[in-house]
């Protein structure tokens, strides 16, 4: 009987969290323990607590210097981390092993340590929109040809076409990854979307509830000044929704202040960052999202597992998510009195919104539950 490969999951990421990669990599862990497989996870925060420290003292006096410094110095500390690790476990083994990377950096780390490529197999999925770069463009973090910028960038083309096997969560990010680094079209992909386990059903009893729902890290990309703006035109039309937003980040105050001057003070709850936000989507009726770019949305997932109509834009692999129409509605980030138009009549159409929350919840079922899509993830990724 052939041996079951081990499963490493290798990440710049803390384990614990409720980011989308983590949820990723969490569900994954755990359908290959349910399925016997021997896993670990190999991450740069349970590392030398001394090294940690030295780390963060460094870290600590680069910071007011230059903060694209700062995140390359921390990317290398962490990189040397993971890579030590992954040599000191790779190097006492002859079994079979799975590195599954969750970011490109991790893939140089697994690359650079394995010893072995017959049994030593290294798969790498791509989270990011676009590239790492871009997103850390679109927070502030480095600039266009920054020095941050360039590392990721210069990381993405001389690792991911080296790895043996890419997996990508959308047709999307398979298309512009391919293209934009022609390498990679050489090497096995496939495309799979994420899968969360069944969350109907598991929802504690909460005080919080409202018309409307959007979790996410309060930044640019993800826009839900939009969303505001869009109640702002409801109320106006004379429908009076209420909105909760769960998530923190580098907007929140901005948001805060737009609620006030847009007269929503009363109808916006701002949560803040909540570690069982998904709890409170079942007391509400509808999700809205309006990131300006997605691979996929984890959060889209979890509302059509409550059944919730979904409110996005066709951006990224949105449109791989739902069906406009069928699942909820697409809505276009400049058109803000359609966007109302296409709430309101979602939430005041009773027959329309029953329709479309039933077909929310068959989507799931189909194509994200764990029950459609784990051993399609384990399948392919044993496979390596």
């Amino acid at each position: 009987m052939k041996q079951k490969p081990q499963l490493i999951v290798v990440t710049l990421m803390m384990p614990q969290g409720t980011t989308g990669v983590q949820t990723h990599f969490n569900q994954i862990l755990k359908a290959a323990d349910g399925n016997g497989y021997q896993t670990s996870i190999v991450h740069p925060f349970d590392f030398n607590w001394l090294a940690r420290k030295a780390v963060g003292l460094i870290t600590r006096l680069l910071r007011p210097i230059n903060k694209e410094w700062v995140n390359i110095w921390v990317r290398w500390a962490h990189y040397q981390f993971i890579k030590y690790t992954l040599r000191q476990v790779l190097s006492t083994s002859n079994d079979p092993i799975i590195l599954y990377a969750q970011d490109p950096l991790s893939a140089k780390a697994a690359l650079v340590a394995r010893t072995d490529k017959k049994n030593q197999r290294i798969a790498t999925v791509i989270h990011f929109n676009i590239s790492e770069a871009d997103e850390c463009l679109m927070i502030g973090l480095t600039k266009q040809n920054g020095c941050l910028y360039n590392h990721m960038v210069n990381n993405e083309k001389a690792n991911l076409p080296r790895v043996d096997k890419l997996f990508f969560v959308a047709q999307f990010m398979q298309t512009v990854v391919q293209k934009r680094l022609p390498e990679t079209q050489n090497i096995p992909s496939v495309v799979i979307p994420n899968f969360i386990e069944d969350l109907a059903g598991t929802t504690k009893a909460l005080t919080i509830s409202g018309d409307i729902i959007s979790v996410g890290t309060l930044e640019p990309r993800k826009n839900q000044a939009f969303i505001l703006n869009v109640l702002k035109k409801c109320k106006t039309l004379g429908h009076i929704y209420h909105l909760t937003i769960i998530g923190d980040g580098q907007d929140r105050n901005a948001l805060e202040e737009l609620a006030h001057e847009l007269g929503l003070a009363e109808q916006v709850t701002f949560l803040g960052f909540i570690p069982n936000a998904t709890d409170y989507m079942a007391s509400h009726r509808v999700f809205a999202h309006s990131a300006i770019i997605e691979t996929m949305g984890i959060a889209l997932v979890e509302a059509l597992s409550y059944s919730l109509p979904i409110l996005a834009a066709p951006v990224g692999g949105i449109p791989e998510v739902f069906t406009d129409g069928k699942e909820g509605f697409y809505w276009q980030l400049d058109d803000i009195d359609e966007a109302a138009n296409k709430l309101c009549e979602l939430l005041e159409n009773k027959a329309l919104y029953m329709d479309i929350s039933r077909n929310a919840r068959t989507r799931f079922i189909h194509s994200f539950s764990k029950q459609a899509l784990a051993n399609k993830w384990l399948d392919e990724l044993i496979s390596t």
